[in-house]
């Protein structure tokens, strides 16, 4: 009988995205810091098959284009802690790790908003329109922030 490979076991963590290191074509290692915690997400090139496991992170996160659309978002992270390290996850190890970005989310205030599912929400005036929060300038100004991809309201 063959030795089974150990599953990586992993912790859940929810913070806000602090920074976002793109060092990976330099030293081999880009990370997402979660509050006080660094989230290895890729350890750059190297042979296919001498690499574990990753997991999923959500798509453009390593874009450093893309950078502004995820810093200060909320984000749950499902890893494993390094050996060693208090503050230190990685992806690596295990398919079912993520960096998910959550999307029901509360506001400052208390008031629960949830991501539109579309770029623009129709704030369009008219007899027949029922009123939404979704054209309220504090949805509008929170979905801006925290809703990848969102573009605004179309009137």
């Amino acid at each position: 009988m063959c030795p089974s490979t150990p599953v990586v076991e992993g912790e859940t963590i929810t913070g806000t995205i602090t920074d976002i290191q793109y060092d990976c074509m330099f030293d081999g290692v880009c990370g997402v810091m979660v509050g006080k915690a660094f989230v290895i997400v890729s350890k750059g090139e190297g042979p296919v098959d001498k690499i574990p496991k990753q997991g999923y992170i959500e798509e453009g996160l390593i874009d450093s284009d893309a950078k502004s659309r995820f810093i200060g978002k909320t984000v749950e992270v499902y890893a494993a802690n390094e050996e060693g390290k208090t503050d230190t996850y990685t992806l690596y190890g295990n398919d079912d790790f993520y960096i998910r970005l959550l999307t029901n989310t509360t506001a400052p205030g208390g008031a629960q908003y949830t991501c539109p599912d579309t770029e623009w929400v129709d704030c369009m005036p008219g007899p027949d329109r029922v009123k939404t929060n979704l054209c309220d300038t504090s949805f509008l100004e929170w979905a801006q922030l925290n809703c990848p991809g969102f573009q605004g309201a179309a009137y």
